[in-house]
């Protein structure tokens, strides 16, 4: 996930609870364009070791990490799923990054919310055919309030 391109020197993140409750599925309206920073993103698997470069980034009050798998993709992933935020490190989650290009007025489906982010579907049919990825919450408003 492309962040702000300055990194924190913060070395201690606030404690986030990992939100492992059902999420609703809820639908949102585009109010800000959101373009997909990267092609192939990181994705990661239960089990998979990823390498951590230390690098950090401050993502509406989430902390997320700079880094690499072994099949050579790089990538943000939220800092909250490690102890340690440098060197080799053992995922025990899975993640797919890849983020959802979307239009100003495009109606989506949230189906997940993790640190600040909603993994959206777009179109208004079956949700397991439309296209799907990472939008930042800040892009869009919920509809029906």
């Amino acid at each position: 996930m492309k962040l702000r391109h300055e990194s924190t020197t913060r070395q201690e993140e606030k404690k986030t609870p990992l939100n492992r409750k059902l999420f609703q599925m809820q639908t949102y309206e585009v109010r800000v364009h959101h373009s997909r920073s990267y092609g192939d993103p990181i994705s990661v698997k239960k089990g998979d070791r990823v390498f951590l470069s230390g690098e950090m980034d401050d993502w509406d009050g989430h902390i997320w990490l700079w880094a690499k798998a072994l099949d050579g993709r790089q990538g943000w992933l939220p800092s909250a799923y490690f102890e340690q935020w440098t060197d080799w490190q053992s995922c025990d989650f899975s993640m797919n990054t890849l983020e959802l290009t979307c239009q100003i007025g495009s109606v989506l489906t949230a189906t997940d919310e993790k640190f600040g982010w909603l993994l959206c579907h777009s179109g208004q049919g079956d949700i397991n055919q439309d296209e799907k990825g990472w939008v930042p919450k800040r892009c869009l408003t919920l509809l029906g309030q």
